[in-house]
């Protein structure tokens, strides 16, 4: 048997080889089957997902990530990026075969933990910074902006995600030109989620001039939901890239619920991404059923509709069962002496203990009145809980919920509690863990801050969230 490429990267260079970015070795593109694909026998429209997940690094930011260190000089110096996340972390690694000293993400306070730990496991600093989630680069307080004046210090640099052409230029040289060989012109649509905006504004660039038909869509987020990477359309002003020309559809806004439920669907299909996957998919189906309502179903006839996929759904496992809920997943038969590892609080049957729920309706009657009678605790992580929150709650992770319980005093023991997360699951087991401790009086707001959200109750939101700048209370 002969092969063309057997992909060993030998030699002193061997490492430096294998994670730097090749065109000509190409990222997986694999069209969905007719289970993930409901036009594919009504329609023939096929649909297909660009696996950035299985880069080396296992994310899709890792490309601008290269180009962006590439860009600047930095040999021998101190990187300074503002980065949710995969940008950043890839930087780190990068960071030794490219002879740069050390790379220091500065992030908001609001970062969650896991995030937090993944940067220190590859050797990144962190600084963290009193900011909102939705950092703007035209803001001198920002995250952005702070790691653009650190950048300008000696012996430092900021190659700067937001507004550095490296960033979509990646993806010109790349993802755009691979989707056309693998493609040509069966390619109908090409769809992104829209963050910094470089994957579509990068790809769909170069698509577009090789295929001028090319129909493009980008999804945004549904505010006051938790999907990594991607922004509201309102937080979209921020970016500076020009990527509302590039688009030829509405813009398509899809929830955290979809977002994790399609990813789920593709994951038990054997494709193994993340919820910005399952976000951009549900998107591109989104735009599909559109364009046919519109009756103009028949110009994708016989195409390809391709979607990107981010990265992959392992750093995202606890998020899966928070906000889908135990319903989407199998029953634990616990036949053993011991309870099921992390359902603390639970009864022998290892289901969670019984926990009464309390509506929107009713929980927004309580806080109206002078002397409410619950005490609300919302487990979500800090950052969640800056980006939105009923007002008057207080802000207890769930990892800290034994800690915050025995340091209540025994008058307070007594008090009505109702725990709140984004859906019911978080909440549910912090319940548990408290009522275990002996707290009597505890409850769970039902369906979370999505049902609270979902009636149009009162929530506290971060000023710069907002197009007016004045907090809602």
């Amino acid at each position: 048997m002969t092969m063309q490429n057997n992909r060993a990267y030998l030699g002193a260079d061997g490492l430096k080889n294998y994670l730097k970015p090749k065109a000509d070795e190409y990222i997986p593109l694999v069209e969905l089957p007719s289970e993930l694909n409901p036009f594919l026998e009504s329609h023939d429209i096929h649909i297909s997902a660009k696996l950035m997940n299985t880069l080396p690094l296992g994310n899709v930011k890792s490309l601008p990530a290269y180009y962006l260190l590439n860009s600047v000089d930095a040999i021998s110096k101190n990187v300074v990026e503002s980065s949710s996340g995969n940008t950043v972390f890839s930087m780190g690694i990068f960071a030794k075969s490219l002879g740069i000293k050390s790379v220091k993400a500065v992030k908001s306070n609001t970062v969650t933990r896991g995030k937090l730990q993944l940067l220190r496991l590859a050797g990144i600093d962190v600084l963290l910074v009193d900011g909102p989630i939705c950092p703007d680069a035209h803001d001198p307080n920002s995250s952005i902006s702070i790691a653009r004046r650190l950048g300008n210090e000696s012996g430092n640099c900021n190659p700067g995600q937001y507004d550095n052409f490296a960033n979509p230029q990646a993806h010109r040289d790349v993802t755009g030109p691979q989707i056309f060989d693998q493609l040509g012109e069966n390619l109908g649509m090409f769809v992104a989620g829209l963050g910094t905006t470089g994957t579509l504004v990068g790809t769909a660039g170069y698509l577009k001039e090789v295929l001028p038909e090319l129909r493009v869509g980008g999804v945004v987020r549904v505010p006051n939901n938790q999907v990594p990477g991607v922004r509201t359309s309102n937080h979209l002003r921020e970016i500076d890239f020009n990527w509302k020309d590039i688009l030829t559809e509405d813009l398509v806004a899809i929830d955290e619920v979809d977002a994790y439920k399609s990813s789920l669907d593709m994951i038990r299909q054997g494709i193994l991404v993340g919820p910005s996957s399952g976000f951009a998919y549900a998107g591109a189906c989104t735009m599909i059923e559109n364009i046919i309502n519109s009756g103009n179903g028949d110009m994708l006839r016989g195409k390809h509709v391709v979607f990107v996929c981010p990265d992959s759904c392992f750093p995202y496992v606890e998020e899966y069962f928070e906000i889908l809920g135990e319903s989407s997943f199998p029953e634990i038969d616990n036949q053993s002496s011991g309870p099921i590892p992390g359902f603390e609080g639970n009864n022998s049957n290892n289901k969670p203990a019984r926990i009464d729920d309390i509506s929107p309706e009713e929980l927004y009657e309580d806080i109206k009145k002078t002397n409410p009678k619950f005490k609300i605790i919302d487990v979500r992580e800090p950052r969640e809980f800056v980006d939105h929150h009923i007002k008057g709650s207080k802000q207890v992770s769930y990892y800290n919920i034994e800690d915050w319980a025995t340091q209540l005093k025994d008058t307070e023991l007594t008090d009505s509690y109702v725990f709140v997360c984004s859906r019911t699951g978080r909440s549910l087991r912090a319940a548990s863990i408290a009522k275990k401790l002996g707290i009597e009086n505890v409850f769970v707001l039902a369906g979370g801050t999505a049902a609270w959200s979902a009636k149009g109750f009162d929530r506290v939101l971060p000023n710069s969230c907002l197009p007016n700048n004045k907090p809602v209370l």
